[in-house]
């Protein structure tokens, strides 16, 4: 089963060392076994996909057995739309939690997911472990920065119960944990 991220991608115009025709297109293949089909130059955002790309000319077809198709599907959407319209890149520390002031607003309906679940972890952490495991930088900035800023502004209790933790952690661990992550401990982002 083939299918492709709506909208369709527009033709590329980065055009690399290596020569192909314009509206060539591959097929990424999920873990789940589903094909999603998008321009070469779209993938090629992603370091992974381009190394493949320039090792063997003649492949069409890359595997990516780490993500999902649901998730698959969110990448080639974020793939086709950055050739349109790249992102505006994160400056680093962040200067606030508010992602809409930090990236374009499609980026941010992007990252916001399901309206009726905004900001919901287990999709931002999804689409994390996607863009590290591609190693799609402007995609591993959106979601490092939309987890970021909503893990930041929790108090202990808060994030326990998010990240499922029961139990309490004895002094060692806590001082391990505080001296490992100082970061954690500098006043939320206003």
């Amino acid at each position: 089963f083939v299918r492709s991220a709506v909208p369709p991608a527009p033709p590329c115009h980065i055009i690399s060392s290596m020569e192909f025709v314009e509206n060539s297109t591959i097929k990424l293949v999920s873990g789940d076994n589903e094909s999603f089909e998008l321009p070469t130059c779209a993938a090629k955002l992603s370091k992974v996909i381009s190394e493949q790309i320039e090792e063997d000319m003649t492949d069409q077809e890359f595997p990516v057995p780490n993500i999902n198709a649901k998730t698959l599907f969110e990448v080639v959407k974020f793939l086709n739309h950055y050739q349109e319209e790249p992102m505006t890149k994160i400056t680093k520390p962040l200067k606030t939690s508010d992602i809409s002031s930090l990236v374009q607003p499609w980026y941010f309906d992007f990252i916001k997911g399901d309206p009726d679940h905004p900001f919901d972890l287990e999709f931002i952490s999804e689409i994390l472990l996607a863009a590290n495991f591609m190693s799609i930088e402007p995609l591993l900035e959106l979601s490092g920065a939309a987890f970021a800023s909503q893990v930041r502004e929790k108090n202990v209790e808060e994030l326990k119960t998010l990240f499922q933790f029961e139990g309490e952690l004895i002094p060692v661990d806590e001082k391990k944990i505080r001296e490992e992550n100082p970061w954690a401990l500098e006043a939320p982002l206003p």
